[in-house]
């Protein structure tokens, strides 16, 4: 009998928390909740969407060398597109995090790259978007 791969399959979307960078524990907000963001995975239609655009911009500057704050810049853009959501308990500058705006802006902030260092890891294991 043959084996079915589908069972193998890649799920659209999945749940991560966010670990204190010092402690390595979750973080969890005043009411015990732990802070999570949800991530489209490599399989997705909107993040494949989100690499099109980021390869499509890159074909159209041709052969010209980016700069290290271009590449910031579109890291930033292509892991902030892989957000599907979060927690809802997630607050910068004053705001709960839920548009893909505040996500760049967030990301951007080098004082918070612990952030961005996370969920760009958790986004690129692949065994977080495989059934369990």
């Amino acid at each position: 009998m043959a084996f079915n791969l589908n069972k193998l399959a890649t799920k659209d979307v999945s749940t991560v928390e966010i670990l204190d960078p010092t402690t390595e524990l979750p973080l969890l907000d005043e009411k015990g909740n732990a802070v999570t963001v949800d991530l489209f995975g490599p399989g997705s239609m909107q993040y494949r969407n989100a690499v099109n655009a980021l390869q499509n911009r890159a074909m159209k500057r041709g052969k010209k060398q980016m700069s290290p704050e271009l590449l910031r810049s579109e890291s930033v853009e292509l892991l902030s597109s892989a957000i599907a959501g979060s927690s809802g308990n997630i607050e910068y500058n004053g705001e709960i995090v839920k548009t893909k705006d505040q996500w760049v802006e967030l990301l951007s902030d080098s004082n918070l790259d612990w952030l961005r260092n996370q969920i760009a890891e958790a986004q690129g294991e692949l065994e977080n978007f495989l059934p369990k």
